[in-house]
């Protein structure tokens, strides 16, 4: 965006220069030259290119101030004692135990782990009539903000948490999608931050 803020003149721009950007490939470097090219919907004048520019760098600016702030967070929570605990816990990292830390406030405050886990919302969903019984994913009606870390959280785990992977391992054995192991994951991750915190002691097999 910074250096070909409107389809015209990302039309013009050639596919290898495009590709040495982080992620793109020579292919897809090639598919987004042409659809500039057959562009007839973008706005190509210069008040665009002056608005993109703008918001270009209202973004850099933004990005910046919340690095700035995420590290003195970083700096004033690293050595809290949960903070700690959570880190040590493979596929979470120290930011990621930051915001645990922040967003589950108090683990006392949960009487069981049942009770943590419906207020993150990963509660099954289950409907029954009659006797059929159907299970219908996860409620999503707690912390979704708690959700989306252990989403990224449970990915690395997936690779360097023994324990959820082995839960993978088992769920891809019996046929199970992608995302259920992933969803598995996540509250798997998140009984072992209860039992950690909870007991005050850092992971171990």
């Amino acid at each position: 965006l910074e250096h070909y803020p409107t389809s015209a003149q990302l039309a013009r721009a050639r596919p290898e220069t495009l590709a040495r950007i982080r992620s793109v490939t020579l292919e897809r470097a090639q598919m987004i030259v042409a659809a500039a090219a057959n562009s007839v919907a973008s706005l190509t004048d210069h008040y665009a290119q002056l608005c993109i520019e703008a918001l270009v760098q209202e973004l850099r600016t933004a990005r910046e101030r919340v690095e700035k702030h995420r590290r003195h967070i970083i700096s004033l929570m690293e050595n809290d004692t949960v903070v700690r605990i959570l880190d040590s816990i493979p596929g979470i990292g120290v930011w990621s135990a930051i915001c645990l830390r922040l967003e589950i406030g108090t683990i006392d405050r949960f009487p069981s782990f049942s009770a943590l886990v419906s207020f993150v919302g990963l509660d099954p969903v289950v409907e029954q009539s009659g006797d059929g019984v159907k299970r219908r994913g996860i409620s999503k009606r707690g912390n979704a903000r708690i959700r989306a870390m252990l989403y990224l959280c449970a990915m690395t785990a997936e690779r360097s948490n023994p324990v959820v992977a082995a839960l993978a391992g088992r769920l891809d054995e019996r046929g199970k999608p992608p995302k259920v192991r992933l969803v598995a994951g996540m509250r798997k991750l998140l009984g072992l931050v209860y039992a950690c915190w909870l007991s005050e002691k850092p992971f171990d097999l």
